[in-house]
């Protein structure tokens, strides 16, 4: 009788997901704000489409706010991914981007993403604001 009743609930969480994406409707966000289920994130002049999930944290607003440029290849790192940390002055590295996050705990090291470098290591997880989980 649980199985039934957890299926139910998914099944009718998947057709009001599959409703709202149609239609174009709005939800509340956790952040406080209405918002739809896709849109796009602009970070560094480039707009990344983003697929909120049916309960969101964060609208599309709030999130574009707190995604920042990766210090080196610009990509957006959105709130929940993973960042390495790599100072700031290395030799065998091109300047970081004017607008780059640095890690406030240490000036010498710049946020970037795992996506962009060939010598990374994960250092945690940007939550908007800082860096969580810092090894």
């Amino acid at each position: 009788m649980l199985q039934m009743k957890a299926l139910f609930l998914f099944v009718c969480r998947m057709i009001a997901y599959f409703f709202i994406n149609l239609f174009g409707l709005k939800v509340m966000a956790k952040c406080g704000h209405k918002t739809k289920l896709k849109g796009k994130v602009k970070v560094c002049g480039e707009e990344e489409g983003v697929t909120l999930p049916l309960e969101p944290q964060l609208c599309i607003d709030c999130l574009e706010k707190q995604t920042i440029p990766c210090a080196w290849c610009e990509k957006s790192i959105m709130p929940g991914q993973s960042i390495t940390l790599l100072p700031v002055n290395r030799e065998d590295r091109k300047e970081i981007v004017k607008n780059a996050v640095i890690y406030e705990k240490d000036p010498n090291l710049a946020i970037g993403c795992l996506r962009c470098d060939e010598f990374i290591a994960f250092a945690g997880r940007w939550n908007g604001k800082t860096v969580d989980g810092r090894l």
